[in-house]
């Protein structure tokens, strides 16, 4: 992901770039560092790691964080996964 453009208009961002890493792990982080995150942003399809289910279980466990789901493959592709996380909620 790159976030230069995030890093250039003052947002402080934090990159997990390690591919597969478990959902646990994220959530973990985002424990660890409770009140420090104001932002969750994910990749909606993943290898190993499903950016939905993340979205989800972060939701449930801190509910006062703002979550960002984007896909990085064109949007028709991602459409069908982004019409189950609606019919979730």
């Amino acid at each position: 992901m790159n976030l230069r453009g995030l890093d250039f208009a003052g947002v402080t961002t934090m990159a997990e770039q390690h591919e597969g890493v478990p959902i646990r792990e994220a959530l973990d982080l985002l424990a660890r560092e409770q009140g420090c995150f104001d932002l969750l942003l994910t990749d909606i399809c993943m290898p190993i790691m499903d950016g939905i289910a993340l979205a989800l279980a972060a939701a449930r466990k801190f509910p006062e964080l703002t979550i960002l789901l984007m896909p990085a493959t064109p949007i028709s592709a991602s459409a069908p996964m982004v019409s189950t996380l609606s019919s979730t909620t």
